[in-house]
């Protein structure tokens, strides 16, 4: 994962430890969306180096945030933010 618990946790914000396995799930869910979406695995391989990941974008981390964060206060309001976030980063637009 390119987000960690305590990054999510910091954004929510939450100061327990009651729901750490569902943020984890978010976060993992959350992730899985931006690959699909962008249609490529996060992190990608690197341009020079394939065998190595490249860096994840800011763009592409906070869109994970954006994500969790709509899943954990179970709203549906920064799907257009992120997907915003995301557009740069697509290798297919499909049909």
């Amino acid at each position: 994962m390119v987000v960690t618990l305590a990054d999510a946790k910091q954004a929510l914000p939450v100061i327990h430890d009651a729901d750490d396995a569902l943020i984890t799930t978010q976060i993992e869910a959350a992730q899985g969306y931006v690959e699909q979406y962008i249609g490529r695995p996060v992190p990608w391989p690197d341009a020079d180096d394939p065998s190595k990941p490249a860096g994840v974008p800011a763009p592409i981390k906070q869109a994970i945030l954006i994500l969790v964060r709509d899943y954990y206060f179970q709203k549906d309001e920064g799907a257009a933010a992120a997907k915003r976030l995301m557009s740069p980063f697509r290798v297919s637009w499909g049909v």
